[in-house]
């Protein structure tokens, strides 16, 4: 077994040099290098991310090669090797209709390796080529929340609505967050700027609430300011069923902490509410 990891890293390492120098001398494969105990694991990808790299060494000009690297070079995690093979598809590939998604993918790479700053200027060229793109004004979104600029953020969720009006981009957004080991807490300002700015979304008024349930200390002194949210909500889309039950969510936290059965009562009731709007 030893043996043959030897022979797939210096495989790998001359592979990759060659393929370095055949290009572009400053790309750096040392992500490849490190991801090598993931082989087995992503065993066809890098199958394939090896063919395309040995197409690109004969001909290095072609910019399907690097679109087709960039996508399997992200899917396997390495960010840093695809961030590369998309430069060299700006470089090779003609101006065309796809390059919203190209500059947008540039965007995208950007954060994922930590880079926030860089990532607005491919956002924005992004735009000039398709102002409606949702998933490049997703990653404006997702710059301004990293950056906490929450007022050009709640203008983007604004935006994003006006584009997609079935879509709870404000939810997904607080779930990003937050499931990224981020403090609820941190949520609140982002989304209070939101309301102000969004004054008429029920999403907003429902996702500030949820947050600051789900950041409060004493949440028996905080239901009242956490139910004006999720009422203001309702009373603007009573037929949204999350507010229902974020509302069922709030009275079952009310009962662990006051340990009372009425609001346990209360958690069901509102639960039932939900369920009769969707069966």
């Amino acid at each position: 077994m030893k043996t043959i990891i030897v022979i797939i890293i210096l495989s790998l390492c001359s592979f990759s040099n060659s393929y370095i120098f055949a290009i572009e001398p400053s790309i750096d494969v040392s992500d490849l290098k490190k991801s090598i105990s993931e082989r087995n694991y992503y065993q066809e990808e890098y199958e394939i991310i090896d063919n395309i790299q040995f197409e690109i060494k004969y001909d290095p000009d072609n910019y399907a090669n690097y679109t087709a690297l960039a996508f399997y070079c992200n899917y396997v995690g390495l960010y840093a090797k695809a961030l590369e093979a998309i430069k060299l598809q700006i470089k090779y590939a003609p101006e065309n209709g796809y390059w919203d998604i190209i500059y947008g993918n540039l965007a995208k790479t950007y954060m994922d390796l930590g880079r926030i700053d860089e990532a607005k200027k491919p956002i924005l060229k992004s735009l000039k080529y398709n102002p409606e793109n949702i998933i490049d004004h997703v990653h404006l979104l997702n710059f301004y929340v990293l950056k906490k600029q929450y007022k050009e953020a709640a203008s983007e969720f604004k935006v994003l609505s006006g584009l997609d009006k079935d879509k709870d981009f404000y939810h997904d957004v607080y779930k990003w967050r937050v499931g990224n080991d981020k403090d609820s807490k941190d949520m609140v300002p982002l989304f209070e700027e939101t309301v102000k700015i969004n004054p008429d979304s029920y999403l907003a008024h429902r996702v500030l609430g949820v947050a600051l349930r789900d950041s409060s200390k004493d949440i028996k002194k905080d239901l009242p300011v956490v139910m004006k949210s999720l009422n203001k909500a309702l009373e603007l889309n009573p037929k949204y069923v999350p507010t229902y039950i974020a509302i069922a969510n709030t009275y079952m936290y009310m009962a662990i902490a006051t340990k009372k059965k009425a609001y346990y009562n209360d958690s069901l009731r509102w639960l039932g509410k939900a369920h009769k709007l969707d069966p």
